[in-house]
């Protein structure tokens, strides 16, 4: 089962995003073969979370930023059993994944440190 897909627009480019995505689809995700991208960028989050509803406005500008890699978000409400088993303990977090070399680095932030996310992007953006 692969996760729907809907096409943004930022800018001159065009990336695609999927909103959400559950258990199954994030299981069958990093084997996927036609995303555009072969870095993945899976942010973990919930409604109730008021860390991870003031991240998102910076969330969406590295976006842009980084547009050459796919994102997709888990919620941490519907998918609690995949978020332990991650090991996903504090919200928000996010999780990168590059196919290229099979590796995988995560981190947690608030709004307030949300250079920490750039600094992973960056380090993914080769």
């Amino acid at each position: 089962m692969t996760p729907s897909m809907v096409s943004v627009s930022s800018n001159s480019t065009s990336r695609t995003v999927v909103k959400s995505i559950n258990t199954d689809e994030f299981k069958s995700l990093l084997d996927a073969a036609e995303w555009a991208s072969n870095v993945i960028v899976v942010k973990f989050s919930a409604g109730f979370c008021k860390s991870c509803k003031s991240m998102e406005p910076k969330f969406k500008r590295l976006a842009k930023v980084y547009d050459k890699f796919n994102y997709f978000e888990v919620s941490y409400e519907k998918n609690k059993q995949l978020c332990e088993e991650l090991g996903v303990d504090k919200l928000p977090h996010f999780q990168v994944y590059d196919r290229r070399t099979n590796q995988s680095e995560g981190v947690s932030c608030t709004w307030t440190e949300a250079a920490k996310l750039r600094d992973l992007l960056d380090r993914f953006n080769i």
